[in-house]
């Protein structure tokens, strides 16, 4: 493991986080896991064995924080598709059986308890109305996570982009992490909710901005399943009662102006993101953001 003022790389990347995240220990194919997991984080105990044998690791595994305008979140890099799968059962799905989409290759956590804060302040011989107060403070312990996989974007093969192999995997990892910390930037600047559809086409919008400095649309409606012979993302975001083929449309409308909004290329990808919400209801008229 190589230690970087930008992060740590390595095997023991996932060894590192388990000491914040305890639950990691847990696998939850484990007979009780849900429970180990209640009394892991929730109740402070002990995983049984310590042992991290269920996660495969990998020389290319990474984490470090990105600073964004509105806060610092964690951004875990996974090479391993089984490991990226297996994280998210744990620490997404509390070890309760989280099936995770093929064409899911990213995950942006919240309020994920970190017992390595809390220890550290427990550490301090706090009072017990030290101690109260400080867990009544969310914001002090509970931390904001990005968890990546080194996929290909959306499931969408190199054969079908027109790039190499390794080019458009480097690629994916880059539009993975915008089009996530897109997802933090919006959550950590309150305001009004977007619903889930417009959401992840702006946040694929911001990804392909930051991984390289242009929109594409072909790539945007082939990430959705909107073109091409492959199936896309769009489905995963449609609720009972949704029309498949309204959403379709806005989609590609929205796909379609966006490729005439020629930002300034001196906006950095945040910028970028915001100045794109500001927009939203001219790509999405009418059905842009959640009702309040």
């Amino acid at each position: 493991m190589n230690q970087e003022d930008n992060g740590i790389r390595g095997k023991d990347v996932i060894s590192f986080l388990a000491r914040s995240f305890p639950q990691l220990y847990i696998n939850p194919e484990t007979e009780d896991a849900a429970e180990i997991y209640r009394n892991v984080v929730l109740r402070g105990m002990q995983v049984p064995g310590l042992s991290l044998s269920h996660f495969l690791t990998d020389d290319e595994d990474r984490t470090y924080l990105e600073h964004l305008p509105s806060g610092t979140v964690r951004i875990v890099e996974l090479a391993r598709r089984e490991d990226f799968e297996l994280f998210l059962k744990i620490v997404a799905g509390r070890c309760q059986g989280l099936e995770i989409p093929a064409t899911q290759g990213a995950s942006m956590l919240r309020g994920v308890i970190n017992r390595g804060t809390i220890r550290a302040f427990e550490s301090q011989h706090p009072t017990e109305a030290e101690m109260d107060a400080f867990l009544k403070d969310h914001s002090r312990y509970r931390d904001m996570l990005i968890i990546l996989s080194r996929g290909p974007y959306s499931g969408l093969p190199w054969q079908d982009t027109g790039m190499e192999e390794d080019a458009w995997l480097r690629m994916s990892l880059s539009i993975r992490k915008y089009h996530e910390c897109t997802h933090a930037l919006y959550r950590q600047t309150g305001g009004r909710m977007l619903l889930p559809i417009p959401e992840e086409v702006l946040a694929d919008a911001v990804g392909l901005y930051g991984a390289c400095g242009a929109f594409s649309a072909d790539l945007a409606l082939r990430f959705l399943g909107l073109k091409g012979e492959r199936p896309g993302r769009l489905r995963n975001y449609l609720s009972e009662g949704d029309r498949e083929d309204l959403w379709n449309q806005r989609c590609a409308q929205a796909i379609e102006a966006l490729e005439k909004m020629n930002p300034d290329r001196k906006m950095n990808p945040w910028e970028y993101a915001m100045a794109l919400r500001d927009r939203v209801e001219e790509l999405f008229p009418l059905c842009a953001w959640k009702e309040d």
